[in-house]
């Protein structure tokens, strides 16, 4: 028994019931082990032109993306009833709209939300997590995941003076560009572990080799973080000034700190379920708020704008009394950490961070600074219930006894004084800094907490000897981990380089299995624990609200704002 299932290119599938489930509603349970072992026995029945050679995948998510199924379009007659054609939707920004040039290096969810209107990606990965083929026609991997095929899809038009389709020098331009150290891109420390420049392959006009140095199966997630955008190879490296792309709007401003407008293009290329031309909008406009939940609360009970993304909790519970708003709570791999720098004293001692995170009182952390909309963090960086490989292990307790001892090993039998600064918005930060000092004078540490505006924190973030950081949500552990603790990486705040972690992460990142990879957690997991350079009190919700005259707008654990068929009734 099957179900047949149309592609972007209308290609079908045979795709055997089990898959249904677990693949098309993208939903992955890790406690599924014996539905998720017969789902990879069934992969051979599958009649496909793009499915990985190997007899087991990568993951269901990879499956997804190589079956080709993703959404061409809206369904029409969905929940909220046909489009509506025009108007203006009106947001609040995640995050501060900060001042950049280059998509490549772009660092922030507000900045590069201008740039996702106009600019596409490889691929896009939807709100259940799971990755499909955007600017791609397919992806497909070697049964070792060291080679790697790319072929562009046709139909994609840059928006530039003369415009003209994608193609694979365009694919290959942005790789290049992301592998250079002097790109300033976060693409670098995820794609540099297992990609060089030599091992990239034209093969023809439309199709691209990649021959990696390392295995890895998160390559559909990586071309999806937000600093992956593709440009075309004429790009020079100011956005501002070309906002060239193959998406469905035109950025007709960008005014730093403050707001940016889109304006629909005429000839996007997707089409809806009807064929009819996206996006729905006419236009979309994003104000900077500061993150103020004031201004959350008071811009949409008012109508002042329609939509506002990385509530605070108490915008949250506020809106949730409110009838004509709609609030949503996704369950997201986005963390808190008191982040200490390994190349700083005392925190260069992992005596002295293993006793600031035995000192943590995470139920009194969570219930005080965010409720039902954080659960605890792990001290791994390996969100529970996200990745699906996530090796389940207890949360670590509070053990006040073992903190004093090992700060006496470590010489401050006293405790010692130190100073810790974190961004002043979103407000769960502060509340989370402050029972966290609480916490920590009971081992005889002193935390002198300095509030700073968030753009002035994030403006040095990479500097700060002790902080608290906030780190937005990714699909898979490893990118996560490879992005905030390999030695190099362009993100690396806490200057951490350990051999035996990256070998570990670089195990977890080659396995094709979801079950090989929750085995490789169950040995990377415990060792971050012992050796990592932060306390993590905390994993959060993402949470978001709207009005009603919002439609067919779906939140995601990625908080990103993306339009492209969202409509508003008049």
């Amino acid at each position: 028994m099957s179900e047949k299932l149309s592609g972007m290119a209308g290609t079908q599938f045979e795709m055997p019931v089990i898959l249904q489930d677990t693949l098309i509603n993208g939903y992955i349970n890790p406690k599924r082990g014996t539905e998720m072992d017969t789902v990879y026995k069934h992969v051979s029945q599958l009649t496909r032109r793009n499915l990985l050679k190997s007899g087991t995948a990568i993951a269901a998510s990879i499956l997804a993306l190589q079956c080709g199924f993703a959404r061409a379009g809206s369904l029409a007659g969905t929940a909220d009833g046909p489009p509506r054609r025009g108007g203006t939707l009106k947001y609040a920004n995640t995050d501060t709209l900060k001042p950049f040039r280059d998509p490549a290096a772009v660092d922030s969810l507000g900045a590069s939300d201008a740039v996702r209107g106009v600019a596409e990606f490889l691929t896009r990965v939807d709100e259940n997590n799971v990755p499909h083929p955007h600017l791609l026609e397919s992806l497909d991997a070697s049964a070792d995941l060291k080679t790697w095929t790319l072929v562009v899809r046709r139909g994609p038009v840059f928006n530039m003076p003369t415009p003209r389709e994608i193609d694979a020098d365009d694919v290959i331009f942005n790789l290049k560009r992301w592998l250079d150290p002097a790109t300033g891109s976060s693409m670098t420390g995820l794609l540099q572990p297992y990609l060089k420049p030599d091992g990239i392959e034209k093969v023809d006009a439309r199709t691209i080799k990649l021959h990696l140095s390392n295995a890895t199966n998160s390559l559909a997630y990586d071309f999806f973080h937000y600093a992956g955008a593709i440009m075309p190879r004429e790009f020079k490296g100011d956005f501002l000034a070309e906002p060239w792309g193959t998406g469905p709007f035109d950025l007709v401003e960008y005014v730093p700190n403050q707001s940016f407008t889109l304006r629909a293009r005429k000839d996007y290329w997707r089409k809806d379920a009807d064929g009819q031309a996206l996006p729905y909008l006419d236009e979309v406009v994003s104000v900077d708020i500061k993150s103020q939940a004031p201004a959350q609360i008071a811009g949409l009970v008012s109508g002042e704008f329609d939509l506002a993304l990385g509530l605070d909790v108490s915008s949250y519970k506020a809106l949730s009394e409110q009838p004509d708003i709609v609030v949503s709570k996704t369950k997201s791999a986005g963390t808190l950490l008191f982040r200490m720098r390994v190349d700083v004293k005392p925190f260069d001692d992992p005596r002295v961070r293993m006793a600031l995170k035995l000192c943590q009182n995470r139920e009194q952390i969570i219930s005080l600074a965010l409720g039902d909309t954080a659960f605890d963090g792990t001290d791994d960086m390996v969100a529970p219930g996200v990745d699906p490989a996530w090796a389940s292990m207890d949360t670590p307790k509070q053990d006040l006894e073992r903190a004093k001892a090992l700060l006496t090993e470590a010489g401050y039998p006293d405790g010692f004084e130190t100073e810790m600064r974190y961004p002043a918005a979103p407000e769960f930060i502060g509340a989370a800094s402050q029972v966290f000092a609480q916490n920590a004078s009971q081992i005889g540490v002193k935390i002198n907490l300095v509030p700073m505006p968030a753009e002035a924190y994030w403006a040095k973030w990479l500097e700060w000897g002790f902080g608290a950081s906030y780190w937005s949500h990714r699909p898979l552990a490893t990118m996560l981990l490879g992005l905030s603790l390999r030695s190099g990486a362009a993100w690396n705040e806490t200057h951490f380089s350990d051999p035996e972690f990256e070998k570990l992460l670089d195990e977890a990142s080659a396995t094709v299995s979801v079950d090989d990879r929750r085995k490789a957690y169950g040995r990377l997991q415990p060792y971050l624990r012992e050796n990592g350079p932060f306390a993590e009190p905390l994993f959060i919700y993402a949470l978001a609200a709207h009005t009603k005259r919002v439609k067919n707008f779906k939140a995601t654990a990625f908080r990103f704002g993306a339009f492209d068929e969202t409509w508003v009734d008049a």
